[in-house]
């Protein structure tokens, strides 16, 4: 089969690029051709600045230009001003992805086109109106649910919903990356149509047996500790405020335990204030952003991951890190919620907290570290659960046999 796939976000420094490439790679592994747009690019990485801008108005204008101020000046009239200029940017993107994307299907002739879908860029449902090509919509994310996650207020501009709605209902075959989402799109859209394709994880790449925990340890000066971990992009909804109060409830009782926390983003720099003014600094270590590779070791010093979630409705997302945290054969302690509560089995390949306080999740990790062979036994259940099941490889055989049936369908 040739597959066109079309991702935004397939040169993004994010999981969301790691869920694209894998999904390439894959699917040529299993004996399909497959192109992409745009292209795949190295990936180019933009720390967050932290500290006071003490650029000049004049500086600032010159750097950002007119076009940006303006739309800077548009969002702040609220829901409806962010979701008018994002529309603006996905015309924009739409006719550039089209143009381009038309170009590589002319040349290609593709099966079927898979494609991530992204806020108010039209291209793929233009592609399928004037070509003819079958079209395969990935949904990673529902905008209108996550901005209510974000608001706690459940209020969602009636545009982002209608982009969303518009998107999905021009497309011949849906997948979700988890149930909350294909129930949320199976309320417009016919459910004998949609799927359930969680993430998944390089499994070759994200295993333990590759690494000697012990020496990197000690290569980090932290020797002897306990490790509970976390990798990712300190957004507001990951909760790492609980994981604070977490290491703040050990450090008197076992001060073995250290919380390594590895990734950047927009909750870095309240998180590293946070550290000194509670006088962590002795019992959390920050390591900035690292690159995907590099993830796998870094790792290996976990011995436990911590996914502590705040407590909301609408909890769609299923977390790229907790197929690696499994695949590394490392125990999880994660808030009992969503997607995250249909993976984990409790006390076999995890164990799940709620209320997501943080003396739940002390009281969970202190059971299991007292009981090291419900550990070692839960390490070797997690491991087994995604190479059984949860592999990227096995995330591309789904898609190419939905698209597959979408195909023979077609020529009935």
């Amino acid at each position: 089969m040739k597959v066109f796939y079309i991702s935004s976000r397939i040169n993004a420094p994010d999981g969301s690029s790691v869920h694209g490439r894998a999904f390439v790679r894959n699917v040529q592994k299993l004996g399909h051709t497959i192109e992409t747009y745009p292209p795949v690019q190295p990936i180019r990485y933009i720390r967050e600045k932290s500290g006071p801008d003490t650029r000049s108005r004049w500086q600032k204008f010159r750097d950002a230009g007119a076009a940006t101020i303006i739309k800077s000046r548009v969002r702040r009239l609220g829901r409806m001003g962010s979701d008018l200029v994002n529309l603006w940017d996905g015309l924009e993107e739409t006719v550039r992805y089209y143009l381009g994307a038309r170009k590589i299907m002319r040349r290609f002739q593709p099966d079927v086109l898979v494609f991530r879908t992204t806020l108010f860029n039209f291209a793929p449902q233009l592609l399928r109106r004037f070509h003819g090509i079958p079209c395969v919509a990935e949904v990673n994310a529902i905008k209108y649910l996550e901005i209510s996650v974000a608001s706690r207020s459940g209020m969602a501009a009636k545009l982002t919903h209608r982009a969303e709605t518009y998107a999905i209902t021009r497309s011949d075959r849906v997948f979700a990356v988890s149930e909350p989402i294909k129930e949320f799109v199976d309320g417009f859209y016919p459910p004998e149509h949609s799927f359930v394709v969680p993430n998944g994880v390089e499994t070759d790449d994200f295993d333990p047996a590759r690494y000697d925990p012990a020496a990197l340890k000690a290569e980090l000066g932290i020797a002897g500790r306990t490790v509970l971990g976390y990798v990712g992009s300190y957004k507001e909804w990951h909760g790492l405020p609980v994981s604070l109060d977490l290491i703040e409830l050990l450090r008197e009782s076992h001060p073995e335990f250290l919380l390594l926390l590895i990734g950047n983003g927009e909750q870095y720099a309240h998180i590293k204030s946070e550290i000194a003014r509670r006088g962590l600094q002795d019992f959390v270590k920050q390591i900035d952003y690292v690159a995907h590779d590099e993830v796998p070791k870094y790792l290996s010093l976990f011995d436990y991951a911590v996914m502590t979630y705040p407590d909301f409705d609408g909890f769609y997302f299923s977390p790229l890190k907790m197929y690696e945290y499994m695949s590394m054969g490392i125990p999880v302690v994660s808030t009992n919620t969503g997607q995250i509560a249909a993976m984990l089995e409790a006390g076999v390949t995890g164990e799940l907290v709620y209320p997501p306080e943080a003396a739940n999740f002390r009281d969970a990790i202190l059971a299991l570290h007292q009981d090291q062979a419900k550990y070692q036994r839960m390490a070797e259940a997690s491991r087994a659960e995604v190479l059984a099941k949860h592999s990227w490889l096995e995330n591309a055989r789904q898609v190419m046999a939905i698209s597959e049936a979408l195909l023979a369908s077609r020529k009935q």
